[in-house]
């Protein structure tokens, strides 16, 4: 640790850089020596230790709870939409005009309902092309406003992407005790590890920034 520290007063006030294989080892060193002192100290696997605790909404903590568990069991799908369905209460918790901040996510269907028995397939075809281009003009127009309102918030475009690619999109239904959901996975793959661990984090990360903000 003493070493640990020579680098680290070196880098900030000397400007001296230090090697990959130095980091690697200043790494294990500070690693080993967290995961031994904190069960010592605090009777406490150091693996265990998760800023979820530290999320104030019950709620959002529950759900993401649940998501831990499903990863530790191997259900990524249930764990996925667990991760996702907390992070839309974390927005109708802590930002008012939530609904706008949902992703965007429209059928043709939605917009004009067609009928077999209303039109020829022409017809039809002509009228679901054109539900089609609304839809698209609509996603250019949410995504400009959604990116906005994001990065008002804090929140890295970046990052957000990210999640939105890898997470289904939930809709919600009732409220309070009433309130039912359920996740539209957009894609089939399997997520790998460390893609879950970010989304999980992602999610912890907004939370903390939101009460930071509620604390000023």
């Amino acid at each position: 640790m003493e070493k640990f520290n020579r680098a680290r007063v070196n880098l900030k006030h000397f400007g001296n850089l230090i090697s990959r294989d130095d980091i690697a080892g200043h790494k294990f060193v500070v690693t080993s020596f967290f995961k031994f002192n904190t069960k010592t100290i605090f009777g406490l696997e150091f693996d265990n230790i998760s800023l979820l605790e530290a999320v104030s909404s019950k709620k959002v903590k529950d759900i993401l709870s649940e998501s831990v568990k499903f990863i530790s069991n191997g259900n990524k799908r249930e764990a996925l939409t667990k991760i996702a369905y907390a992070y839309e209460i974390l927005f109708s918790e802590y930002v008012v005009d939530h609904a706008s901040y949902r992703r965007f996510w429209m059928r043709p269907n939605d917009i004009v309902h067609i009928s077999s028995r209303e039109f020829d397939y022409s017809v039809r075809q002509v009228l679901y092309d054109l539900a089609k281009a609304i839809i698209k003009s609509e996603e250019k127009i949410h995504k400009l406003t959604h990116s906005s309102k994001l990065s008002e918030l804090g929140i890295d475009i970046a990052s957000h992407s990210k999640f939105t690619k890898l997470t289904p999109i939930i809709s919600i239904f009732g409220h309070n005790n009433n309130e039912k959901y359920e996740a539209n996975f957009m894609r089939s793959y399997d997520i790998e590890e460390s893609e879950m661990k970010f989304c999980l984090d992602y999610v912890i990360e907004c939370a903390l920034m939101f009460q930071s903000k509620q604390d000023i």
